[in-house]
């Protein structure tokens, strides 16, 4: 996938964000903390920290977010900016930041553009991911999906590597990772690394081992 496409993908996700009424939900600006709520659905555009929040349809956020524990999301996600999840629920929905990942469970389609790093989730659907890195721990996954990153070093948000030099995308399964899909590169020079007890059911396409 070029930069551009990238771009407008952020593009059409920041769209869609917008498009939709802003009092049509309930919505918070700026600096937020919720904790132990219910809501229908929910927009946030500021830095955001949630606890034991319950959210009926669709979450809409922009800015860094932390979901501290006890997040239940039964709807969509879009999400613009890094995340945190610990102890939670996700439905389905768009990531486009880094997500990091404790013991959390994500049911249906997850697409992700940043840095993934995930310990004890399971993922019940197909995750995609436009990253030059993906770990998961001890996690239980349907089909992965990496798909090319033409924009390079920009999700570990380092200078330095603005190079020419196009950067391989790894995939690192640590612990007692279980696949129960297929493990699936959209370019032929990424590469997986697999611990010993990682255990994949279905085929890798293309990808280095």
């Amino acid at each position: 996938m070029k930069l551009y496409k990238i771009k407008f993908l952020i593009l059409a996700l920041l769209t869609e964000f917008y498009s939709n009424n802003i009092f049509s939900m309930e919505t918070f600006m700026g600096m937020t903390n919720l904790k132990d709520k219910n809501f229908d659905s929910l927009k946030i555009i500021g830095m955001s920290n949630l606890s034991n929040v319950i959210i009926k349809n669709n979450l809409e956020i922009i800015g860094a977010t932390t979901f501290e524990n006890n997040i239940k999301v039964n709807g969509k996600i879009s999400i613009v900016g890094p995340v945190k999840i610990n102890k939670s629920y996700i439905n389905t929905g768009k990531i486009v930041g880094s997500l990091k990942a404790v013991e959390s469970d994500f049911a249906n389609e997850l697409k992700v553009i940043g840095l993934v790093e995930c310990s004890q989730c399971n993922f019940k659907s197909e995750i995609e991911i436009i990253s030059n890195k993906s770990i998961f721990t001890n996690s239980e996954l349907s089909t992965i999906k990496i798909m090319k990153n033409e924009n390079d070093g920009s999700d570990d948000s380092s200078k330095e590597n603005s190079t020419s030099v196009k950067k391989k995308q790894i995939l690192i399964l640590k612990g007692n990772t279980k696949v129960n899909g297929d493990v699936i590169f959209e370019d032929q020079n990424s590469e997986l690394i697999l611990d010993k007890n990682v255990k994949i059911s279905g085929k890798i396409i293309k990808g280095n081992v």
